[in-house]
């Protein structure tokens, strides 16, 4: 798993091969979007929302 920090509460994470966007929103909780291919016009498509980046991270590497 490859975490790279984009700006403060966005980070563009690359696991298995995919690329995913994790977010915090104003209320403290940490959404995961599956980003579109590049060179794509499609948008990010919403995965789920955790409480914590630790959270989100964790289902994230229990998905495979």
């Amino acid at each position: 798993m490859k975490i790279k920090r984009i700006n403060s509460g966005i980070y563009d994470v690359a696991f298995a091969g995919r690329h995913y966007e994790l977010e915090r929103y104003p209320d403290g909780s940490w959404l995961l979007f599956e980003a579109a291919p590049e060179g794509s016009h499609r948008p990010r498509e919403y995965m789920n929302d955790f409480a914590t980046k630790r959270a989100a991270l964790a289902a994230l590497e229990g998905s495979l």
